[in-house]
């Protein structure tokens, strides 16, 4: 008798983690001689020289993606009470951001910051006195808005996400009035979440690298040169992450309006990222070295050498543990709450997230 039981989301995880895995660390690369100076070509090498500098500027952008969606997983549950009273319902939007050496000029060279766009609908409900449940859904796509943002010279030509989790909180301590009307200690809240994220991205751009030293053969013999290669990119990533995610959160009142909240907080958890890369340049001599070796008026300024064409697929996974610090400050109109909410990753403190929330507690 056939079921029609639906398969678990976890195995269908799975089933494109296993798809992908056999891509993980493999770069190859292809050479077109130029038709009008045929006979050039890359001494012995020289070839995995340039692939392997390919490989390593994919590898060195792949940990920075996966770090800043392994923060925004676990994150989204943007409430600045220690404890909800009967229902509220809200909204996030920010993103989760890595590499943030980027903006200080001190990042490695050909990396690029990471961004994790969040926009969270969340749900929550008072169980008791003490403790409350919070269910939040993502549903990103970016094709749907018709734009191609550009950031750093990346532009994204495609995006999807889709997230789902769930949050458990109790407050282990009560509140404390300290200075009357200005002042208050509201409690300490414990949560311990379950999430799930998985996404596609598309991005296009430029890769140039400058290559000193670069041994070149000719009919008349090798000869060695500075060169560099520009060409255009475009990179695919895949990733999963499912984790669980534990925060301690003190809770302040200044006066009635405002609630200022701080605490700590870490992921548990599988992380997935997959990333394709393929370029495509032509490999140019940086002086005229080589125009009377080659000869049959070969001008380093207008011929190429060659084309190089690559194609990259790795997988990164990152430290299981991610240890988080937590600060926000939430203001209140009647039933309606606005919260400003940022989070940095203790393993690095270059990872930081900044949200905006909004929510109607009835």
């Amino acid at each position: 008798m056939k079921s029609n039981k639906p398969v678990p989301l976890f195995i269908y995880a799975f089933l494109v983690l296993l798809f992908f895995f056999p891509l993980a660390a493999k770069t190859t690369t292809s050479i077109e001689n130029n038709p009008l100076f045929p006979n050039i070509s890359l001494a012995e090498g020289e070839e995995q020289r340039f692939s392997d500098d390919f490989a390593r500027n994919v590898k060195k952008n792949a940990p920075n993606f996966a770090e800043a969606f392994y923060l925004q997983n676990m994150l989204g549950y943007v409430i600045g009470k220690p404890h909800i009273k009967g229902w509220q319902a809200g909204v996030v939007i920010g993103s989760a951001f890595a590499n943030g050496k980027y903006w200080d000029g001190d990042a490695a060279a050909d990396t690029y910051p990471a961004f994790a766009p969040i926009v969270t609908i969340h749900l929550g409900k008072e169980l008791d006195s003490r403790s409350d449940v919070i269910g939040k859904i993502i549903i990103l796509d970016l094709f749907m808005t018709g734009k191609e943002p550009d950031l750093a010279g990346v532009t994204l030509e495609d995006y999807r996400q889709f997230t789902i989790g769930g949050k458990y909180r109790r407050q282990i301590f009560e509140g404390k009035r300290l200075l009357p009307f200005l002042l208050n200690f509201e409690g300490i809240t414990a949560g311990a979440s379950a999430d799930i994220l998985t996404g596609y991205m598309g991005a296009r751009g430029v890769y140039e690298v400058e290559q000193e030293r670069t041994t070149v053969t000719t009919t008349s013999g090798d000869a060695t040169t500075d060169t560099y290669l520009e060409g255009d990119y475009t990179a695919k990533s895949t990733w999963i992450q499912m984790s669980f995610g534990f925060d301690v959160i003190s809770y302040f009142r200044i006066m009635r309006f405002m609630n200022i909240y701080t605490g700590l907080g870490c992921a548990l958890g599988y992380s997935w990222f997959g990333m394709k890369a393929v370029s495509e340049g032509e490999l140019m001599a940086r002086d005229d070295s080589l125009d009377t070796l080659i000869g049959d008026g070969f001008n380093y300024q207008s011929d190429h050498l060659l084309t190089m064409s690559y194609r990259s697929d790795y997988v990164f996974n990152p430290f299981p543990l991610m240890p988080i610090s937590i600060i926000g400050c939430e203001i209140d109109i009647v039933d309606f709450s606005l919260t400003l909410e940022t989070a940095v990753n203790l393993y690095n403190l270059e990872d930081v997230t900044m949200v905006l929330g909004a929510r109607y507690q009835f």
